[in-house]
């Protein structure tokens, strides 16, 4: 306490998940740095001494007695510093497993406060391994006995403190009533687009409508990245007033400690984010320019932390990556370059490879050699022309014959082509297929559909678009000019020979549709739940002087044949980064039988044509 104001931190530590021992150190070294810069009260996330991300392995026996062994050290080895400290770890009482944040101060435990609303859907399955508690307080035997309850109360030098895990904030009111002043918030959530913003104004809300102060300290990024890269966003509020924060990829704050006047009860309204992108013909991307570009900016910062936390964890030297000149190839290679200069790594390690075949053209070809000699990247050519014509004789299929077997051959070739390369350097292969594609499962299966980790998986190709032009207004411009010729280049998997001017003439737009309407169709339909009625009215005046109403029709019935009977590649797809609110990761984002009719909806449709 200094001049009567109450010294807060928040501390997310890059813990080794499922290291108890290592992570115990790193706090317990956390916690004597505290007392040096006489910090009062220590958060640190949710489930820290272990890892959130540990899934099914956190209800392991080893894990848990790992952890109830190390809280004890950690409370023996801080009892002297006088830091009261809050500790996210898991919890045996009464044989049950919950989610919990200890409360340690003078060697004690002092109480244990378990998580009271499970996420019901969690890529984590938190609900598969914890249980929820009951409402009621009770002294439990473990841990020397001490308090255990959801709205237990604590005091640190006559302030009283209550701590809600997570999203679990409807204890909010109770706490603050029973003379909680100071709201303690341990989470564990993944970074996208919105969700600062998400955070910050629901902590504003909280903090404002009980005048109280609230201190929300979020995991770092050494956590899983299978389906999301978690930042360190640390906030504290005080009357729905922001104090002192802490976003995701601050490169000048790291802990910052905060002094608070817990009488203090001035109020501010405070600002509300505005979810709504109204009816936009690319719902994906905002209106306001210099805010994309501030999304952009986030969104690149999130695929490339994301790629390098893989990097790291997977022992990889190289990063392996099919160019071919076309814009998904681009962007996935524009985020391994950022990748390799987050770690300071050579760009060399980047290994970027174009291989020819039947349909490449002169202009991709060029575009992505250019490229890769601009940014500094190793760039390997090889042709897979003869190899696939011997793979079509040895299947028995004339090369004459342009169908699905022709155009697959190339991409599978392509991808075996990447894998053993990696494997050659010791990388992984970053896969480039975007959004849009794995929404029409437009892919190769096994081919271009298959990587060791996706970097576009959550990005729609209009948003592709928009990060490449982006990437090229900031960059300089002899990459720039490069970057604008590859916007202005049809989209196209190049399978098919080019026309005799030698220009693309398999254009992926006229095959399955434009990829403006696909998006907007994956946004209502994923991200509002609409229903294709809807969708088709809502899109009619979105589009009124883009498309007539037949149009529209016939590519929403494409948009969705095309995403119920392609579930089948989503539910093999890669791990990937999830970056904004529409996600299709088969891992917990959305869940779809691959035997699923469509009928139903188009029967739906049909009703209000």
């Amino acid at each position: 306490m200094s001049k009567g104001n109450l010294k807060i931190k928040c501390s997310s530590p890059k813990i080794k998940l499922g290291d108890i021992s290592y992570n115990a150190q790193l706090i317990i070294q956390e916690i004597n740095g505290a007392k040096e810069k006489e910090v009062d009260l220590l958060l640190f996330p949710e489930l820290c001494l272990c890892g959130y991300t540990l899934r099914d392995m956190l209800s392991s026996d080893v894990i848990v007695e790992a952890c109830e062994r190390e809280i004890v050290r950690i409370a023996n080895e801080t009892a002297r510093t006088g830091v009261c400290a809050v500790i996210g770890s898991v919890a045996r009482v009464g044989g049950k497993l919950y989610n919990c944040a200890f409360v340690i101060e003078k060697g004690i435990i002092k109480g244990i406060v378990p998580k009271s609303k499970l996420p019901k859907k969690s890529p984590f399955g938190e609900n598969r391994v914890f249980y929820e508690p009951s409402d009621e307080f009770e002294i439990i035997e473990e841990f020397g006995g001490t308090v255990f309850g959801t709205k237990a109360i604590f005091d640190i030098l006559d302030t009283k403190f209550g701590i809600i895990i997570g999203s679990a904030r409807e204890n909010a009111r109770e706490i603050v009533e029973k003379g909680g002043r100071i709201l303690l918030n341990p989470t564990a959530e993944i970074v996208t687009v919105t969700m600062e913003d998400d955070r910050r104004n629901v902590c504003k809300t909280i903090s404002y409508e009980n005048n109280c102060t609230l201190v929300m300290c979020n995991s770092g990024e050494t956590e899983s990245t299978t389906d999301g890269l978690f930042a360190p966003h640390k906030i504290v509020c005080q009357n729905g007033i922001v104090l002192a924060e802490e976003k995701a990829f601050d490169k000048e704050i790291s802990d910052p400690v905060c002094e608070i006047d817990v009488d203090s009860a001035s109020k501010s309204e405070p600002q509300r984010y505005e979810k709504s992108v109204g009816n936009s013909q690319t719902p994906f991307i905002l209106n306001d320019s210099l805010k994309m570009d501030k999304r952009c900016a986030l969104i690149l910062d999130i695929q490339s932390h994301a790629l390098a936390r893989r990097l790291v964890s997977t022992y990889s030297k190289t990063m392996v990556v099919g160019i071919s000149g076309g814009l998904d190839s681009t962007l996935a290679l524009i985020v391994m370059v950022k990748a390799c200069d987050l770690l300071g790594w050579d760009r060399k390690s980047i290994v970027a490879i174009t291989m020819p075949c039947f349909g490449t053209t002169k202009r991709t070809k060029s575009n992505a050699m250019e490229l890769c000699n601009e940014l500094g990247v190793t760039l390997k050519e090889i042709d897979i022309l003869e190899a696939t014509r011997i793979h079509l004789r040895d299947i028995g299929h004339d090369e004459g014959i342009r169908n699905v077997t022709y155009e697959n051959a190339q991409a599978r070739e392509r991808t075996q082509i990447l894998m053993d390369i990696a494997n050659d350097t010791n990388g992984i292969v970053v896969g480039t297929g975007d959004l849009s594609e794995v929404a029409l499962g437009w892919a190769t299966y096994n081919g271009d559909h298959m990587a060791m980790y996706n970097v576009n998986s959550d990005i729609p190709k209009t948003l592709v678009r928009c990060l490449v032009n982006y990437y090229a207004k900031n960059t300089r411009e002899s990459v720039a000019k490069i970057l604008f010729d590859i916007l202005d280049t049809p989209v196209s998997p190049e399978l098919l020979p080019a026309n005799e001017k030698g220009d693309i003439e398999q254009k992926t737009e006229d095959l399955v549709g434009p990829y403006d309407l696909h998006d907007y169709f994956l946004y209502n339909f994923v991200g509002r739940g609409y229903k294709l009625s809807k969708i088709y009215a809502l899109a009619k005046e979105a589009f009124v002087n883009r498309f007539d109403e037949d149009t529209i029709y016939k590519w929403l019935v494409v948009f969705i044949k095309r995403f119920i009977t392609q579930q089948f590649k989503r539910s093999a797809s890669p791990e990937g980064i999830k970056v904004g609110s529409v996600s299709l990761s088969p891992r917990g984002d959305f869940n779809l039988p691959s035997d699923m009719s469509y009928q139903a909806f188009l029967d739906e449709l049909e009703q209000y044509k």
